[in-house]
């Protein structure tokens, strides 16, 4: 009995001075939500700047700590449209996509899936211009560019098909 008194005392003081080292529980998550808050104030004050390079980068870090918040997704989305314009086209749609699935605005979010495809003329864009438009009936910034877009489409497919 001595013998695991001895153990047992070491061990509980190694256990009680970790703890004091981290902090109490409520610390620590005090802690990891300052630091969150503070990720998600800095991510949003870069993309209010347009600095949207950086912004994908906390947006990076946001995701990763919060997997199911739709605005970093769709904000992230965004932000790559806004840097790598046709280069980094399906991450932003990824991005896009996983926010609707979040229910984060789903008809802006179709919107912006509409501009993606819209970069290379593909008809792409008016499946998701409509789905806009299906959701919100009153997007009316919608309308002009569906229209346009079917159009551009439509003569392309005039050209390709007279050849």
């Amino acid at each position: 009995m001595n013998n695991q008194i001895k153990l047992i005392v070491p061990l509980l003081f190694l256990m009680a001075c970790q703890q004091t080292k981290r902090g109490s529980p409520e610390e620590v998550n005090s802690n990891d939500n300052t630091r969150f808050q503070y990720l998600k104030h800095t991510a949003y004050t870069l993309f209010d700047k347009d600095d949207y390079s950086n912004a994908i980068k906390y947006f990076d870090t946001l995701i990763q700590l919060a997997p199911r918040n739709g605005a970093f997704y769709y904000r992230r989305g965004f932000s790559y449209n806004m840097v790598y314009q046709r280069s980094k086209v399906k991450e932003a749609i990824n991005d896009y996509l996983k926010a609707i699935e979040l229910g984060y605005k789903r008809s802006d979010a179709y919107y912006c899936i509409g501009l993606s495809y819209a970069y290379s003329n593909d008809s792409m864009a008016v499946m998701y211009f409509e789905k806009s438009l299906e959701i919100d009936p009153n997007k009316t910034k919608v309308i002009p560019i569906l229209e346009n877009c079917r159009k551009v489409l439509a003569q392309k497919h005039q050209t390709s098909a007279g050849h």
